[in-house]
């Protein structure tokens, strides 16, 4: 979002104009349930991925919202390839260990390496889910291949 575009609310969803280098590119709705879509789908990312420098990446939309559209929040969903850019940043603070492991997965092909470059800052309650779900994920697999 550049600086003075107008939010509006269009039916019941909150409609944000979505700027690429200063042009018009998309428009994000979200509706009363805080889920969200693009109208054009042309949009790849709300905010601007800095080179060499840290940036913020939201997991949600809202999420970018709420922190006054600052950092970045990737919203191309049917595609990770934009994920890659992240490789511009230097640091890649993420408060969502799913969204950050994704964003490493996808945007570097999960390089333990490059795995240096996140900084989750996730509750650790959420952290254990999230170990935990995957391994069950894992051990069910294992188990479906063995039968």
């Amino acid at each position: 979002m550049a600086q003075g575009a107008k939010v509006a609310l269009i039916g019941d969803s909150l409609a944000v104009p979505i700027y690429d280098n200063g042009a018009f590119i998309d428009v994000l709705l979200v509706d009363d349930a805080f889920d969200t879509e693009t109208v054009a789908g042309r949009a790849v990312w709300l905010g601007t991925i800095p080179c060499r420098k840290p940036v913020r990446l939201h997991a949600r939309p809202v999420d970018w919202l709420e922190a006054g559209c600052t950092g970045v929040c990737h919203i191309a969903l049917v595609s990770r390839d934009g994920l890659r850019q992240l490789r511009k940043a230097r640091v890649i603070e993420c408060n969502d260990i799913g969204a950050a492991l994704e964003a490493w997965d996808f945007g570097f092909g999960g390089d333990e390496r490059k795995l240096g470059r996140f900084e989750i800052d996730d509750v650790p309650s959420s952290i254990a889910e999230y170990v935990d779900v995957n391994a069950r994920v894992q051990a069910w697999g294992v188990l479906s291949r063995a039968t």
